[in-house]
């Protein structure tokens, strides 16, 4: 369960990050920079579907107001989570909810700088996928490290995107697909009953627990 937290953690941060600032000196990667960003800008919801290690992941991710649900594996495997009105609310193998302040929005958004910062970008020849055309970059990723979680190892991503819209379409490494889903009125986060009602049980842990 940890070792595919690990992996899972590295593929959300590189899929949904932006070109990072600290990309090599290119004008083509700067221009691509600037039009993703300008791209993620007016998105308000984008839903990823990941496949890694012989388990599928559903995210959805709602931006304004900030509303967040993953199901990740199934069976002892399970993981579901939300975040919703500053609280992450997690069970694991379909156990009881459990609700949890949200970790320092500036130390989260401090280890996404560190990891961007220090991935690079390059750009690869355009493909062809279904009679239509994306471009394409390659990320190398850091080893990414949080407490009480295998460290995920560095890897190469191949990301396509639309080049009408400057979003992403898909990402890949040798282990995982990531397939991403923007600005569907379908992607709703509603917050169950059960799960609103658990007790506030202080920060969110680390390190994770596994399941029983």
């Amino acid at each position: 369960m940890r070792r595919f937290l690990g992996v899972a953690l590295a593929a959300i941060v590189a899929g949904l990050a932006a070109i990072p600032a600290a990309a090599a000196d290119s004008t083509d990667v700067a221009t691509l920079k600037a039009m993703m960003k300008a791209a993620d800008a007016n998105v308000h919801s984008v839903q990823t579907q990941m496949s890694t290690m012989g388990v599928s992941s559903v995210f959805t991710v709602l931006t304004k107001p900030l509303r967040e649900h993953m199901q990740m594996a199934s069976g002892p495997m399970a993981m579901e989570m939300y975040v919703a009105d500053g609280f992450i609310y997690m069970r694991i193998a379909n156990g009881p909810w459990q609700k949890h302040s949200i970790p320092s929005l500036d130390s989260m958004v401090s280890t996404l700088r560190t990891f961007t910062d220090t991935t690079q970008v390059t750009l690869d020849p355009d493909v062809v996928e279904d009679g239509r055309s994306y471009g394409v970059f390659e990320m190398q990723t850091p080893t990414v490290a949080v407490p009480g979680v295998p460290p995920a190892p560095a890897m190469t991503m191949t990301c396509t995107y639309d080049k009408q819209t400057y979003l992403r379409h898909e990402c890949k490494t040798a282990s995982l697909t990531m397939t991403f889903r923007y600005n569907d009125p379908s992607d709703v986060v509603v917050l169950p009953p059960d799960a609103a009602a658990a007790t506030d049980a202080g920060p969110f842990p680390f390190p994770i627990p596994s399941p029983p």
